[in-house]
């Protein structure tokens, strides 16, 4: 499995990848093993799941292991701090739409949407997710606009089909998790798709 998501990561001219499992990390010994025996920067991260409903789903990065109680979103956005580690609120939108007489329609409002906890609590969101409707993925990105917060692409792939469907293009090379974890604060990157072969 980690060696087919490699193979596809660079059959769709990614630089790299970044794991991040529910709730658990990536052993960094196996990560690296695997970053040595393809050539391919191979990263690690956390989807953790939080008390915060649909919008509860956070992206971690920094946090090389699970600790008890991360499940609260205010314990967590203290505990990535305190290591020193940033968070994501991943697909934020996903669950906000629903088929109405116009089609796809959300449920809450942009302003409702800007004054929900989580996005006090984290740095950014995902404007650009691989498994997530385009409309939700637009939904992000205007809050996200909305809020000043940073919006990072990812394929959100379970398997090898989607992977590389959304990425996140770094202005600087990254070539380790502190030099992601840099960038992500700095904010030097932007959220693109992939279409037709290359990333917009």
């Amino acid at each position: 499995r980690r060696n087919a998501l490699v193979y596809k990561a660079k059959q769709r001219g990614l630089d790299g990848i970044c794991l991040t499992e529910h709730d658990k990390v990536w052993d960094d010994e196996a990560v690296r093993a695997l970053t040595q025996e393809h050539g391919f920067l191979v990263l690690r991260g956390m989807e953790v799941s939080t008390n915060y409903a649909e919008f509860g789903h956070v992206l971690v990065y920094g946090i090389d292991r699970y600790i008890s109680g991360m499940w609260d979103a205010e314990k967590l956005a203290r505990l990535v701090e305190t290591e020193g580690g940033i968070m994501y609120v991943a697909h934020p939108f996903r669950e906000v739409y629903s088929w109405g007489d116009e089609g796809l329609v959300p449920s809450i409002t942009i302003e409702e949407a800007c004054r929900m906890p989580i996005f006090q609590l984290a740095q950014g969101m995902e404007v650009c997710n691989g498994a997530t409707h385009q409309q939700a993925n637009e939904y992000a990105r205007e809050v996200c606009v909305t809020l000043g917060l940073n919006g990072t692409g990812g394929s959100d792939a379970h398997s090898t089909v989607g992977v590389g469907s959304c990425a996140t293009l770094f202005e600087t090379p990254i070539s380790c998790q502190e030099d992601l974890v840099r960038e992500l604060k700095a904010g030097r990157f932007r959220a693109v798709v992939r279409k037709d072969g290359a990333f917009l």
